[in-house]
Parts: structure tokens; sequence; C-alpha cells
């Protein structure tokens, strides 16, 4: 990763549901390796943001009065990165992505208010799992279900995923992934 310094903000999604503790795990792992190469990255405050917008605002209003500079948000969904990007805006810390001051905040799920506020240029990037994709191989693993074929559903499904950031979000790969 090469030489990473600053400091982060985890607004983790909903403690105790599949999604926000496998995320949470996920950034932990992967942010303690990078820290322990990197003794300029801290993480200053790790919070339940509930994949909820309210409640992520509050937060990072909290976090941002208690804490002069923050580099990064990491949001354990959109709906969390939506929250912190609006008290953000109301700390008029919100600077163009090329400002060294510029906080950088990254979702996951590609909704539609954070794809609008990538195009923007208000948000970095999203994690998208495609989730038309994901509902119609749901509806058919329903009908293999009541169709006695149980034989076609795995234990576990891996869905690809695509990073959605300004740069890329009206490409070609994005629109073949079946991105908004």
């Amino acid at each position: 990763y090469g030489k990473i310094q600053g400091n982060v903000v985890d607004l983790v999604g909903l403690i105790g549901t599949t999604a926000g503790d496998d995320r949470d795990k996920g950034f932990t792992e992967e942010f303690n390796k990078i820290a322990a190469e990197n003794s300029g990255l801290k993480l200053i405050a790790r919070q339940e943001g509930k994949f909820d917008q309210e409640t992520s605002f509050n937060l990072m209003s909290q976090i941002m009065a208690a804490n002069s500079q923050i580099d990064a948000v990491f949001n354990g969904n959109d709906d969390n990165a939506v929250g912190a990007l609006r008290a953000i805006r109301q700390a008029s810390k919100n600077l163009p992505m090329d400002d060294p001051k510029h906080i950088i905040v990254i979702g996951i799920d590609g909704t539609e208010q954070a794809l609008t506020a990538i195009r923007k240029g208000e948000m970095d990037a999203t994690l998208s799992q495609n989730p038309l994709t994901m509902a119609s191989q749901s509806v058919k693993y329903v009908d293999a279900y009541f169709n006695g074929d149980k034989s076609k559903i795995p234990q576990h499904e891996f869905w690809p995923h695509i990073l959605l950031t300004k740069e890329n979000i009206d490409s070609a790969e994005v629109k073949a992934y079946e991105i908004g």
C-alpha cells in the first residue's frame, strides 16, 4: 500500500447482522494489517451507525466536534455514508477531492443517493454488489427449493462487486455490471 497516514473513522453498520458484522470484520482486519506497517495511520473513532442516515449524521457530527483532523470515513453501508457526508457538509468541511484537507468518504451498496453524491464529487466511492443479479438468482433458488431441486442451492454464494468512483461510475464496465 505504500506509506499511508491519516485519521480514520469507522461508522460500523448494524451490529448483530451478517452484513454489519462481516463488513466490520473485513474492514478491521485489513485496517489493522495496514496500520501495523504505517504508524501514521490511526483509527480515531469506531461507532455503530446502524445502517441509518440520521444516526450516522449525529455520530459523525460528534466525532468531528471531538477531532480536529479527520482524513477518511469508512461506512458499513451507503446510508451511513450519506449521513456522514451530511455532517461533513454541515460543518463546512466538504472540500473538493483534490484539496489535501478533503475527507474521504466510502460506503457500500451502490444506493441512488450514494451514486448521486459520487457523480457530484461529494462522496469518493461505494462498493456495489449488483442487487439486480442477486435478486434474480434468489428467485431461482426459491424456485429450486419449492420444486424439489435443493441440490442446486449452494451453502454460500459469493457475489461479484465493483468499486464505483467518479472516474468509472458512468463507464461501459459499470454499465455492463448493471448499476444505476
